[in-house]
């Protein structure tokens, strides 16, 4: 080989070198696994991370034992208004014999709720009168029945429905029954409600509350 072909062989060898070395660097960047710290503030951004407490947010959670449970006067009835997040102004939260209860201004309370599945219920609620002596109770504007309220706390609850109701969200609706001689009277002051499906037990229902979910 002349002196020619030997610089060209060893000049085309020097540039396939380089040539395959770009190659090589492209496609580290573009397939490779990337450095520890390039993954990391992916993984871990500072000022992202947020500690929830599910505990302290129970209030705004479904609380089912032996039906549906709607602490009135708590966050667990939040967004039960018609939707609204904020309680209306004629339901006023109290406490009284150690419970958190809502007294009722306004003559209808409407409240929704969702049924996980078609059954047949019925509607029992812990109130005490004020200015009405009665409750009609009705469930997507139909009527469920009458309950009778008195001036000593007591549970009031309706028969069954006669047909399922449906899965999925419902209203219920109270409207008390009474005049009030002034509007700065309440009709009555309501513990909690109860959406429940039928069962055999026969002991006294007790309503549990948030210290004893937790």
């Amino acid at each position: 080989m002349d002196a020619w072909a030997r610089r060209w062989a060893i000049g085309f060898s020097i540039a396939l070198s380089l040539l395959l070395s770009a190659c090589g660097e492209k496609n580290e960047h573009r397939g490779g696994a990337p450095s520890a710290s390039a993954v990391e503030p992916l993984l871990d951004p500072p000022g992202l991370r947020k500690v929830i407490s599910v505990v302290d947010d129970l209030g705004w959670c479904d609380v089912d034992h032996r039906g549906l449970l709607l602490d009135l006067g708590t966050d667990a009835v939040a967004g039960r208004y018609a939707g609204a997040l904020v309680t209306p102004p004629g339901v006023v939260s109290g406490e009284h014999e150690g419970a958190t209860w809502a007294r009722i201004y306004d003559r209808k309370l409407t409240l929704s709720f969702v049924q996980p599945y078609a059954a047949q219920v019925f509607i029992a609620f812990r109130a005490q009168s004020k200015t009405a002596r009665h409750a009609d109770i009705s469930l997507d504007g139909l009527p469920v029945g009458r309950v009778s309220l008195s001036p000593a706390a007591k549970t009031s609850s309706t028969s069954p429905t006669h047909l399922p109701i449906d899965e999925g969200l419902h209203e219920l609706t109270i409207r008390f029954v009474g005049a009030k001689p002034t509007n700065d009277a309440p009709y009555a002051e309501v513990d909690w409600l109860r959406v429940a499906v039928p069962d055999e037990l026969t002991h006294v229902y007790g309503a549990p509350t948030l210290v004893d979910i937790r």
